[in-house]
Formats: C-alpha cells, structure tokens, sequence
C-alpha cells in the first residue's frame, strides 16, 4: 500500500492535472528579480510549494475536535510538509495520524513495502529513526494495529479526518497525551 499514489497512472494524471502549475513557476524562475517562497530553494521545492497553495487544505481540526497541533518540524512532516497532519481530498492516502516511529514499526513498514527509514536524498527524505514523529497514512496505522505494531500517537496533532478510517477508540488506545 502507498500513500499518495496506487500507480503511476495516478501520478502522471496528477501531474497533468497541475502542469498549468509548474510551467507558471517555471516561467517565473527564469527572470531576475522574481520572488520566490523562501531564497535558495531549488526549482523542485519550489514546484512543490506551488502545488501546496493549489490544493484546498481541510480545516486544521484534531481528533478530539480543537485546533490541530504541531506533529513534528524535525523531521518535517505532513502532506503539507508544514509540521502538521493538514490534509485535503488529493491527500489519497489520508497522512493524518500523528505517530512517534518505533523500531517495530518501522520494520514493519518496510517489510509492507514502505521503507521510512532509508534516506532518500533525491527527495530531501532523511530517513526516520526510533523517536521521530510522522504524519502516518491512516490506512496504513490501522493495517499496523490489526497487525499489533502500532506505534504511539499524539491525538491533538491527529486530523479528525483520520476518524473516516481509524476509530476513535482505537487512537486511544495508543495515545500518548491520554485524552
């Protein structure tokens, strides 16, 4: 199970879909002078940022129905990459739950065919470790349930739309704030 994309079908309509979208940045990165969202950022990051402000995020509401917190700014994650488990409907994977990595569940995902552990420089993924908090897919924190790894969560930084997927009784169980 991926989380964004089930084949590259999907990836390459996706693309199409927000072409308008990179050729306009493109465009923009060409001519001196042109402000871009942070300095330095190489024409990918920028391309993604763009994608970001295109898409409609949902209302950054928790679980518990308050104001979505922080999951984690280091490693930055999110589908936003904005340190929060924001998501939107192009979010297919629902990356909502908020959950502190173990080595269990790492080796588990890896083994389910999603490795996020290994660095990935190409992408600016530096791999995750024990401890590091991650905007997990929803699905695939349920499969770790049923399967019994998985990891602890943070319920405040858990979006409610995990709750389409995961029962609230069940992010409970492995809650760290203990709501």
């Amino acid at each position: 199970m991926r989380c964004l994309f089930h084949s590259a079908n999907e990836v390459s309509e996706w693309m199409a879909l927000h072409s308008s979208v990179f050729r306009t940045v493109t465009h923009l990165l060409r001519y001196p002078g042109t402000s871009v969202p942070r300095p330095g950022l190489d024409i990918h990051s920028i391309q993604r940022y763009a994608l970001k402000m295109a898409l409609r995020m949902n209302p950054s509401t928790n679980v518990l129905g308050d104001p979505l917190q922080p999951c984690s700014h280091e490693p930055l994650t999110g589908f936003f990459r904005n340190g929060a488990c924001d998501t939107c409907d192009e979010d297919r994977g629902s990356h909502t739950v908020c959950a502190v990595m173990t080595g269990e569940f790492l080796a588990y995902s890896k083994y389910v065919g999603n490795d996020l552990s290994t660095p990935k420089p190409q992408y600016g993924f530096q791999g995750l470790k024990p401890g590091d908090r991650w905007c997990l897919c929803a699905g695939r924190f349920l499969q770790a349930h049923d399967e019994g790894c998985a990891p602890r969560l943070n319920l405040a930084a858990t979006h409610l739309r995990a709750l389409e997927i995961v029962p609230l009784e069940v992010l409970r169980k492995y809650a760290m704030d203990q709501h």
